[in-house]
């Protein structure tokens, strides 16, 4: 809070009426006979909205009130929609709010669980015939007092409404990792490591997981749990192979890649071995544009650029439900289906 006044401040989410009216004596009563000396006794200052007496847009000093002062108070009498929306706004905001009903009101479902004290003042002719002090003298507000300072023991804080914090999230990115060899092991390992439900391999000869001394353990007891793998590697024999080798480049020549593309097989065949969840699938049909990595959370694709050798090509990593993702997955999906009649032999 950067205002140190709000810091010592309750703002008052109440139904207000007009001067005269039921609504507003009743409003005035809940605010100088139980909310006042409470929050008196708490050391902080209470505030309603008709308070505000600076100039200026009203909704927006409200907002300014709820979202910066140390914490709110919501009056429920009569449901008023008003105050059923700014309640809504606090608990968006995961503000410190305590809610007070009258006496024989049934809170609304959603606000139930809520911090909430029961008061009753009476009929109006009878509170004329006591004085204000008799009057405070109310079990609402001993019971007002006890929340309000819980929550000062919790150091103002509440749990947020969505546990993950869901609507404060930045939205899903893409990002540029840097060329092919930015990742080392490690990283691809902590990866591996941490997805749970599924993990997709597209590529050319995929030497690199093979070479991985930690990968087929990981992998192995991945699976056992119920991570589903598939795998989707270049064969030898389609006539795209040649055109993906980039041989004007002098990385390696064809005899060598296919030498690798058969020894990446065979591994990865052998890892296949003995579970159920791991799928090996030769792509003899279609050409595949990128290396792909898919796991829960994100994706990261090495895109096969024929101008580039592919130590330098760049590394680009989309989090889950980002477009490029999703695009990923579906070129990733439609040539593993393509290639269905392709799967090795058990």
């Amino acid at each position: 809070m950067s205002d140190p006044q709000a810091d010592q401040t309750c703002f008052v989410i109440s139904p207000i009426g007009f001067e005269g009216t039921e609504i507003r004596r009743h409003a005035d009563d809940v605010f100088d006979l139980i909310i006042s000396p409470a929050l008196e006794r708490c050391g902080l200052t209470p505030k309603r909205s008709d308070h505000i007496g600076e100039p200026g847009r009203i909704s927006e000093q409200m907002f300014r009130e709820l979202l910066d002062d140390r914490m709110c108070v919501a009056v429920l009498f009569g449901l008023n929609p008003n105050v059923m929306y700014e309640i809504a706004v606090a608990q968006v905001a995961a503000r410190p709010l305590v809610l007070l009903a009258p006496k024989g009101l049934d809170p609304p479902f959603d606000i139930k669980d809520f911090r909430w004290v029961e008061y009753e003042l009476g009929p109006a002719w009878q509170r004329e015939r006591f004085t204000t002090e008799q009057l405070r003298d109310n079990p609402a507000v001993d019971a007002l007092v006890v929340h309000v300072e819980a929550l000062r023991k919790a150091g103002w804080s509440v749990p947020p409404l969505f546990p993950d914090d869901a609507s404060r999230k930045e939205p899903p990115s893409i990002g540029m990792i840097g060329p092919a060899d930015a990742m080392k092991k490690a990283d691809w390992m902590e990866l591996l490591g941490a997805t749970e439900r599924h993990f997709d391999v597209m590529g050319i000869e995929l030497s690199s997981w093979r070479k991985t001394p930690e990968f087929t353990p990981t992998l192995s007891a991945k699976a056992d749990a119920g991570c589903a793998v598939r795998i989707l590697m270049m064969d030898a024999a389609n006539d795209a192979l040649p055109q993906l080798n980039q041989r004007g480049l002098s990385v390696q020549d064809h005899a060598a890649l296919t030498a690798s593309i058969a020894a990446s097989h065979s591994f990865f065949s052998g890892v296949a071995d003995g579970h159920a969840n791991v799928e090996v699938r030769l792509l003899r049909k279609g050409i595949p544009h990128f290396q792909l990595n898919r796991f829960d959370d994100c994706a990261i694709a090495v895109h096969y650029f024929y101008s580039f050798a592919p130590d330098l090509v760049p590394t680009i990593r989309a989090a889950h439900g980002t477009p490029l993702y999703e695009a990923w997955t579906k070129d990733f999906e439609t040539l593993w289906q393509l290639n269905a009649d392709d799967a090795p032999p058990a």
